[in-house]
Parts: structure tokens; sequence; C-alpha cells
């Protein structure tokens, strides 16, 4: 389908600029107000997760009219359409030129959130805004958010004090797919920040002690002694949930019914505590089984604060059942038995000799020395007649290497192939 046809198509679905005139006023109008400063809104053309948000920037509430305009055309367009959360006494948006703002907001709540306003950007998918009683710096807004998102389990992003929000009226491509972004509940009501229901919800910095980050790039550089060859955690077992998650036998889905990567990242943090790994190994096993798709999706900052959250909410429910059994949960570092997985030979040459294979009727080494002597003990005269298939079967070795072996015997110059 052509890009023509696409836009042609959702036009003929999506209210007409008038309405949608309105509605993206109304909403700048109620998240804005009276104040004055640059508004940033972004554009993205395509699905969310692979294509980038491009940032344009307005002094509000001069080109007030023009914000509406651009952010209506856009929609009518096919595109996606945000706005920032608050103004800012510059056009950067970051936390030092963030202006005040009343309004708080969380994404992927759920239908149930208490709030001010509530915006459906999916079949069941929300965001929720709260105004609150005084404004608040991006600082104050990110510490806020982030208890919020922790009571209610909402995504990652919404610790950000300065994000990027969906615009009533606009549409939501994610997934190839045109879902109109309503404004699904609206009240008046007003919440003190000394009020809230969840002001005294611990964070999640709070909960996890400083990563020791050079352990961990130590770690990642070799991962034999966390994952084994199927890139499972050495301690996980067959009968884990955490293992049938990571194994696809479990597949965990978010709300709205479709595969999630949070919640499984979850179930293998707990599943992770419960094997009592470190706070680094823990993170660093997540790091290392997050797809190289998804960290292109997200980045590497989100990908980041998502593990952090998942370890620090695992983590505080693991040693709250411990505890509910009279038992103290106590960090088991990195085995010697571990270890040696990751003990590398001392030569590059002896590898391929000094690689146990630990498969049940072979030996546990056998050396091109061995080959020469059973070729000796079986060969007539000089010359030995047997095949390779035969010769590998003989020494329950497989073909692959029976011939590196070979190589080695014919560099030395201990051995020459002749062929009839």
């Amino acid at each position: 389908m052509t890009a023509l046809s696409r836009h042609t198509a959702i036009g003929e679905t999506h209210p007409t600029i008038p309405t949608l005139y309105q509605t993206i006023a109304c909403f700048l109008d109620t998240i804005y107000g009276s104040q004055s400063g640059h508004c940033c809104i972004g554009l993205i053309d395509g699905d969310p997760r692979f294509e980038k948000l491009r940032e344009e920037w307005y002094d509000w509430p001069r080109e007030r009219r023009t914000v509406v305009h651009r952010l209506a055309h856009g929609t009518q367009r096919g595109l996606n359409v945000y706005t920032a959360r608050c103004l800012f006494t510059a056009q950067k948006r970051s936390y030092a030129t963030a202006r005040l703002s009343r309004w708080l907001w969380i994404d992927d709540a759920s239908c149930t959130t208490d709030c001010t306003m509530l915006v459906q950007t999916s079949v069941q998918s929300y965001q929720a805004w709260i105004q609150l009683g005084r404004a608040v710096t991006a600082d104050e807004a990110s510490h806020l958010q982030r208890r919020w998102r922790h009571a209610v389990d909402a995504d990652g992003c919404s610790a950000d004090g300065v994000h990027m929000t969906r615009v009533p009226g606009g549409i939501n491509t994610k997934y190839h797919g045109c879902f109109p972004v309503t404004v699904a509940q609206r009240t008046d009501a007003t919440y003190h920040v000394a009020d809230l229901p969840w002001s005294d919800v611990p964070t999640t910095p709070d909960m996890l002690p400083a990563l020791n980050l050079a352990q961990v790039e130590t770690q990642r550089a070799d991962l034999r002694p966390l994952l084994n060859e199927q890139g499972i955690p050495r301690r996980f077992k067959p009968h884990m949930q955490s293992y049938k998650v990571l194994t696809g036998e479990i597949v965990v889905h978010n709300r709205a019914g479709a595969p999630d990567r949070s919640n499984p990242r979850y179930w293998l943090a707990k599943g992770l505590a419960y094997c009592r790994y470190t706070y680094e190994d823990a993170y660093t096993i997540l790091l290392a089984l997050t797809d190289a798709t998804g960290l292109i999706e997200k980045g590497f900052d989100w990908h980041h604060t998502d593990i952090v959250r998942c370890i620090a909410k695992a983590y505080q429910e693991v040693c709250r059942d411990l505890a509910q059994h009279g038992q103290d949960w106590q960090a088991r570092p990195v085995t010697a038995r571990e270890q040696a997985y990751g003990a590398t030979p001392a030569t590059p040459d002896a590898l391929p000799y000094t690689t146990k294979r630990k498969r049940r009727g072979r030996p546990s080494r056998v050396t091109p020395a061995d080959v020469l002597t059973y070729w000796h003990d079986q060969a007539c005269g000089d010359r030995c007649i047997y095949t390779r298939k035969e010769t590998a079967n003989a020494l329950h070795i497989s073909v692959a290497t029976l011939d590196r072996h070979i190589k080695k015997l014919e560099e030395a110059g201990t051995i020459k192939k002749e062929i009839p």
C-alpha cells in the first residue's frame, strides 16, 4: 500500500479537522494553562517502535494556533503526534530547562487507575494524568512519577519528568495498526502532594544498591560462568517457571494480550533472586538476554532503567516471601565450579584437544597421538585403509574432530595422505 493510500484510509475513519482542532486545543490548554515558554511537539512517521521521533519547537502561547495546526494535520497524514509534559525555557528538552507544571503523567496504566485524566492509547493501554494542587519542578515530577509508577506497575519511561506524551485526537500506529487516541475519562479532581496514596511507596533506587558497573563489564566479557551453552542461567532448573519462560514453554502477555518484554524480564529476575544471584550477576544476565532488536528499538538507557526496576521489584518480593517462612535472603556469588566454565587454556593451540566432550560413551579427551596409535594398531603394513567415518566411530569422536587431528599430524609431517 502506498503512503498516499495509507493516509487516505486513515483520514476516512478519523474525525474531521474541526473536531481535531477542538480536541487537541482543549488538551494543550489543559496541561499548559496560562503558562508561557517553548513548546516541544513530536512526530513519528511509521511504527514508533522503530522510527525516530522528530522534534519541533514553537513559542507558546504566541504560536498556539500553529502548534494545533501541525498536530492536527500530522494526524491526518497518518503520523503519531506527541507533546512534552511541560513547557521549557529554551529549545532543549531537559530537566534544567523545564518549567514548573502541575501535572504528573505515567504510561501503560490500567483503566482503573485513580487520576484526573485517562487517555486511551491502544486497546487496553492508557496514559494517566494527575493534576496537583501546586506546580512542581521536573525533578520533583520525576520523583513522584517514579513512586506512582511503582505503585501501579506502569511502564519504566514514566520516571522521566520531561518525557513526550501522546496527544488525544491523534492515532497510534504501533504494530502497524491505527488506533485513535482518545480521552477515556476526565474529572476535576486535584491532588495534594502530601495526600497522594502512594507518596510513601519506596522508589526503585532506594531498594536496589548501587551497581558495581566495573564488575558488570568484566562479567559481560565472558558470560560462560553465568550462562550455559543454551543461554540459560546455570542455576535454573527445568521445573522453574523462569526456566519455562526463558525457553518459551510459557509465554507472558501484557494487559492487551500481546507478547510483552518487561513482564518476562520480571519473571526471569524473580528466578535469579530465588537462585540467589547477586545484583550485578542478575543485571548482567538480563542485559545479555536482551535481544539486539529490543536495544535498537528502545535504547540502552530505557533497558537499563527497566532492568533495574525489574530486579528491585523481584528481589524485594522474594525477600518478603522468604521472610514469611523465617528465612533470610543472602546473595551467593559465582562459585568456583561456575567460574571454571569460563577458564581458558594456556595456549590457543591446545584448545581443540583440551575441550572436554561430556557425552555418554565418549572419552573426555582424544589427542592426535591417540589417532596415530589407533592407526598403527589397525594398519596393514605401513598403511591405514580405514575410512574417516570408521576411524571416528572407533574412537568415539566426530568426523570434524578427527579432521582437526589429521590436519595437525600432516602439519607435523607425521603422516602423509594418499588419494588412490
